[in-house]
């Protein structure tokens, strides 16, 4: 894919838009895109600088489609990158001590009823040697990881058809899974009290001065008109984040692509707190309450879409494509019911499916958040913090997270994840 590059900063001077402006504010941060990505920037912003000169800007502040609130709301270090590990490290370890990081005086807890569980990958003979490489790897990083042996799976899990399984995992602390919906209220609410700015609307146009850009214009719900002047921009959009980057002619390699997620009750079905993710079989299957399970699928095919995105639910394909599968590896799920559905999207990065945590090589003020890939919620506070740092020091002060830079792309160095679900 070719990622256009910007040469002559003159030419963008020479191309605003024009519009009626009702309003115009000043701020030396704007963060398009309010989900849990953009507010962690924000937070770790204000941290650091005057909160009342960040600003977030959000298409709809309840948060119908938005993405984080759509997500499983999971978190693991099974990766296979080690930058991945750190992050979603972090990510624990903000959500453990969400206290200290999001308490008040005016609130005496703060909850995302955070669970704790295990990832439990399971790979044929064929795939073996791919995880055990990456539970070496994931050691190197201090997970506590352990692999199962096809016996030692069923000792663990009695309910399970181990047939065709060679190896599996285990993490015995570290992973889980939280509300993303109390997340994301916590956080709005949290930077909304230390005085950042949050305004509900559509970012229309990016207009650029020479090599910067130079404000944002905005179309609020009542159709006013505002001009956003702005010291730098960020990129948090999440499956529009293509959309946004076309306004300063950037072709960013995101897109949106569907996710869909069933839930099914059964009686009979497995109290473990494990995901269980069989690469054998694709699907993913996690205990919620009172015998009901979220299941997915992971596509056969990626299909991308633009930014009117799709919210309709195929249940035809679970009968067809899952619940076989399902039934196989899981027995006592040949009886279930299905009792609801959803949809949600990942901000798809095509070439190798990691975040784009980077300035922009040439556009001076402008900085990507972008194309996690289905693993941005769990490190959306690393990815946060990460921003913050770019913005405030020239880099990165904590975890070095270069190798997701945006050149990597002109440079054809890519970053492949081997455990992307």
């Amino acid at each position: 894919m070719k990622i256009r590059k910007l040469r002559f900063g003159l030419f963008f001077s020479l191309i605003k838009r024009s519009f009626s402006v009702d309003n115009e504010k000043s701020y030396d941060v704007v963060i398009a895109g309010g989900g849990l990505m953009g507010l962690s920037v924000a937070y770790f912003l204000a941290r650091r600088i005057t909160p009342s000169s960040v600003c977030v800007v959000e298409r709809d502040l309840q948060f119908k489609q938005n993405s984080s609130v759509r997500s499983w709301g999971s978190i693991r270090h099974q990766f296979s990158i080690p930058e991945n590990i750190q992050m979603s490290q972090f990510g624990f370890d903000f959500l453990k001590n969400l206290n200290c990081y999001l308490g008040s005086e005016s609130e005496d807890f703060v909850d995302v009823q955070l669970k704790y569980g295990t990832y439990c990958f399971l790979a044929s003979e064929s795939g073996k040697a791919v995880l055990e490489e990456n539970i070496e790897i994931q050691r190197t990083e201090n997970v506590n990881i352990s692999s199962l042996s096809k016996e030692k799976l069923f000792e663990k899990y009695s309910w399970l058809n181990t047939e065709g399984i060679a190896i599996a995992t285990n993490v015995d602390i570290g992973e889980g899974w939280f509300d993303p919906w109390l997340l994301l209220t916590h956080l709005k609410n949290k930077i909304c009290s230390m005085g950042v700015h949050i305004i509900e609307g559509d970012i229309i146009s990016l207009n650029m001065e020479g090599y910067k850009i130079s404000d944002a214009v905005l179309k609020k719900p009542n159709n006013e008109i505002i001009k956003l002047n702005c010291g730098h921009l960020v990129n948090a959009t999440g499956a529009w984040a293509n959309s946004l980057s076309h306004m300063v002619n950037v072709d960013l390699p995101v897109r949106a692509s569907k996710r869909v997620t069933y839930v099914v009750h059964c009686p009979d079905g497995f109290n473990d707190p494990v995901l269980l993710f069989d690469t054998t079989q694709n699907f993913y299957i996690r205990p919620e309450c009172s015998k009901h399970y979220i299941v997915a699928s992971h596509p056969e095919k990626e299909e991308y879409y633009d930014a009117n995105l799709n919210f309709d639910v195929d249940f035809e394909y679970f009968q067809t494509n899952i619940w076989p599968k399902l039934a196989y590896r899981i027995p006592v799920f040949e009886k279930l019911k299905v009792s609801n559905a959803w949809v949600g999207y990942y901000d798809y990065n095509i070439l190798d499916q990691n975040g784009i945590i980077s300035a922009h090589p040439e556009i001076d003020n402008f900085y990507f958040c972008n194309g996690f890939s289905g693993h941005g919620l769990q490190q959306s506070p690393a990815a946060g913090r990460a921003i913050s740092e770019l913005i405030l020091d020239g880099h990165f002060t904590t975890l070095d997270l270069s190798r997701f830079s945006f050149e990597r792309f002109e440079n054809n160095d890519l970053v492949m994840e081997n455990n992307v679900i």
